[in-house]
């Protein structure tokens, strides 16, 4: 299960490799700036906790690739008015699983009960890379994250356990 693991995060150093190259080869094109009204309405701390309580707990994401067949579980906890997704297990296309190390995988920046935003963490030779990331519930027990990183964009699906 290690050695899967070391794949996939193999197959991460690779894309941020190549998205890298291509960052760097490509030309800015400025997007015309928009203008966007929002009506603001008031909600209690109240409500707002209930709905941001959603994604405390176990979150099963699944992979597939030519590095990695399998889900790993996440288990999300709130801490200092964030929540951080920290690694809780893995588990191949064979069905076996193996607890993970506990490791932090993903920092929740904001989220107000039905979008929000976050950082991915990565470390790539002693250096640590930090990706951002967007969140939407999708429903009770779902949340899509997304990134794009250097023109490597990606969804997951995160299923509530």
């Amino acid at each position: 299960m290690k050695y899967t693991w070391l794949a996939l995060k193999s197959a991460l150093v690779i894309v941020v490799l190549a998205g890298a190259a291509h960052y760097f080869s490509s030309v800015a094109i400025e997007q015309p700036e928009t203008t966007t009204t929002e009506m603001v309405v008031p909600v209690s701390s109240e409500t707002v906790e209930a709905e941001t309580d959603f994604l405390e707990g176990l979150w099963k994401v699944r992979y597939r690739s030519t590095e990695f067949n399998g889900n790993v579980v996440f288990s999300i906890k709130k801490e200092n008015d964030r929540y951080n997704a920290y690694m809780h297990q893995y588990e191949d296309e064979h069905g076996y699983s193996e607890e993970a190390d506990g490791e932090k995988a993903l920092e929740i920046t904001q989220f107000d009960g039905a979008k929000g935003s976050g950082i991915y963490p990565f470390e790539y030779e002693n250096e640590v890379y930090e990706i951002e990331c967007d969140i939407k519930k999708v429903d009770e027990n779902t949340f899509e994250l997304s990134y794009d990183y250097y023109g490597y964009s990606d969804t997951e699906t995160w299923k509530r356990q």
